[in-house]
Parts: C-alpha cells; structure tokens; sequence
C-alpha cells in the first residue's frame, strides 16, 4: 500500500510542477493576465477578492483523480508578480506549497497538527524535485524551504 501512496504523491508532485511550468509560460506568452484566464479555465472558482490591494482569486483544483488542492492566485495591482499557493485538502490536509511567477524560490510547508501518510509523502516528493518538471525554467529556484520536522518523521 505504501508503494501506492509514493507513487500518487510523486504524481501530485509532478502535477504541481508542471501546472507551475504552464502558468509561467502563460505569463510570459501571453501576458500578466494569462495565469489567472489560465486557472480559470482549468479549476473551479470559489472566491475573488482583494487584499491589501491585491487581487486575489481562490479556486478548488484537481491534481489527480483523487487529490484536490485549494489553489490561490494573488496579483499585484500593477500586474509586475502573481503569488500561487496550494493548500492540500482531505488526505493532503496540512501541506502547503507557495511560489512567485516566473518562480523563484519555493516555500513548502508542512502542519505537523493536521498532517498524516499522504501529506508527508506529498512533502517529501515535492521536496526531492528541486529541477520540478522544466530545468530551463525552473532553474531559477534558489532553494525549497520547509517549516517542519522531517517528512519520514512519525
């Protein structure tokens, strides 16, 4: 069973990674406005808002057949960065994944309060993918960051 759940996370993981690819290709193909049209086409929308002048939109992703994540997409007013966020959901509950467009470095986070096998295999995944899923592109990140124990902890 194990085995199983290491091979979901790693698709989870790579699905992450690659959703991060397309929207910083968007970005720079089609404009400050293309990850946002982009996530909207392929996620459903639960909220808009703005905070702290940014316009933030929420929207409830699938990753996999079984893994949903609730994805937040924060743009500055002048459109120069977006934020992406990732918040993991039922079996994921607990892990936390943010970057910048094009991204730079990539903050993961891991609830030791909320977290069980999958969220810390997911961790552990997205931990071992520095090169993510487009060298090019992502050699830009400088380091991955976690705020919690180990993942083969516990």
């Amino acid at each position: 069973m194990w085995f199983f759940n290491q091979k979901r996370a790693d698709q989870v993981a790579q699905s992450i990674g690659q959703l991060i690819h397309t929207l910083s290709a968007g970005r720079e193909n089609h404009g400050p406005t293309g990850p946002e049209r982009l996530l909207r086409e392929l996620a459903t929308l639960l909220s808009e808002d703005t905070i702290i002048g940014q316009r933030v939109v929420k929207l409830l992703m699938a990753t996999s057949t079984k893994a949903k994540f609730l994805v937040s997409l924060a743009t500055a007013p002048d459109h120069s960065s977006h934020r992406l966020t990732f918040d993991g959901r039922g079996v994921y509950s607990g892990f936390s994944l943010a970057c910048f467009l094009p991204p730079r470095t990539v903050m993961i986070d891991l609830h030791p309060s909320a977290v069980g096998q999958h969220a810390r295999l997911l961790y552990a995944a997205c931990k071992a993918m520095p090169k993510w899923s487009n060298a090019e592109t992502f050699a830009g990140i400088a380091e991955i960051m976690a705020v919690a124990p180990a993942a083969g902890a516990a």
